[in-house]
């Protein structure tokens, strides 16, 4: 849970991220615009500009004066409000052909980044740009503009025009693309991953073994596997309570995944047991890593709030043998396990057959 909040938080801050680039990206178009309209000597656009350089100013203020995102939607507002009312007054002044009506297309695909905002909402603002652009249509179609500019320079305006359009959506939806994949990942490692430990959990291991080893069980000539548990692990939670009990488990895990190589699978299997896929593996080499890997644990300093907690393990083992399955291994490792727990504990036991 805590995972999937964090992730859908690393999305809203994301989605402000993008919403703050496009800010800037305006602005400065804005002052792009405000020297080609000196250019052509066009004051009242000139005033507008300048207006419109303000307000992105104010809001590039106002979002980074505010780390809470508490004006996040003022800010959506008034930027809005400002895509609306200059496509509106350029387009009055010197045509729809300039295309810089186009801009109020882009405000209907801002919603899928307001992810801190409510979906009613958004859905408002969607229908209320669509009126938006639809009315100017109707109001300037076939309508002569204020100022008759050149057909060349119109034609420049209308295709920079809709390159900055094209570039600003896509910017948008490879953010979303970008949301969905990190959800996706989140969503696969919540499935896969214990969290206690970070290891893979029951599920996630099964998963690699039915897509890896089961392939391969017939071509390999050495493959192990151990089943490892803590002793007396009961008494640990009954003593110190089961939050010393998690320190245990996350700790194992970390001295477990120092000693063992990378390419060795290991997974919480459940409760107080793991387990551990050793490819290219033989019987010798498998005692001794799990006597390794016992030693390791016995010398290993538990301190929990001033406590120190003696831990030890039984570990199961056993190596591939012909005909076998991951389940029969598994089986095996686990009988091993226990013969060496009844054996007195804090041992390694392997069985063959």
């Amino acid at each position: 849970m805590i995972t999937s909040i964090k992730a859908s938080l690393d999305n809203i801050k994301d989605s402000y991220q993008v919403f703050y680039l496009v800010m800037v990206v305006a602005g400065l178009m804005h002052a792009f615009f405000l020297f080609l309209f000196l250019w052509l000597d066009i004051q009242e656009l000139v005033a507008v500009n300048v207006l419109s350089c303000f307000v992105y100013l104010l809001c590039a203020h106002l979002f980074v004066n505010d780390p809470d995102r508490k004006d996040y939607r003022l800010i959506a507002f008034i930027t809005m409000v400002e895509v609306i009312a200059h496509a509106y007054v350029v387009s009055y002044y010197i045509g729809l052909d300039s295309g810089f009506h186009y801009y109020i297309l882009m405000l209907t695909v801002i919603p899928m980044i307001n992810v801190g905002i409510a979906f009613y909402a958004n859905l408002i603002r969607l229908v209320g740009t669509s009126i938006a652009y639809v009315f100017l249509l109707q109001w300037l179609g076939g309508a002569s503009p204020i100022y008759q500019l050149d057909p060349n320079t119109l034609l420049f305006m209308h295709n920079a025009n809709v390159v900055v359009l094209i570039f600003g959506i896509g910017t948008i939806w490879l953010n979303i693309l970008h949301v969905l994949l990190k959800e996706r990942t989140v969503l696969s490692d919540l499935a896969t991953t214990d969290k206690l430990t970070g290891l893979y959990n029951r599920h996630g291991f099964m998963a690699l073994v039915e897509q890896e080893v089961n392939e391969e069980m017939q071509r390999i000539d050495s493959l192990s596997i151990l089943v490892l548990d803590v002793d007396l692990f009961k008494e640990v939670n009954d003593q110190y309570g089961h939050q010393c009990g998690d320190y245990v488990l996350s700790k194992l895990a970390k001295v477990m995944r120092a000693v063992l190589r990378k390419h060795e699978m290991i997974a919480r299997w459940g409760g107080d047991e793991f387990i551990v896929l050793l490819p290219d593996t033989d019987e010798t080499e498998l005692s001794a890593l799990a006597e390794r890997l016992r030693l390791e644990v016995a010398k290993t300093a538990f301190n929990y709030q001033n406590h120190e907690v003696t831990i030890s393990v039984s570990i199961g083992g056993t190596t591939y043998q012909p005909g076998d399955s991951f389940e029969s291994l598994a089986s095996r490792a686990d009988r091993a396990l226990y013969k060496g727990k009844n054996d007195g504990r804090n041992a390694f036991n392997v069985l063959f057959v």
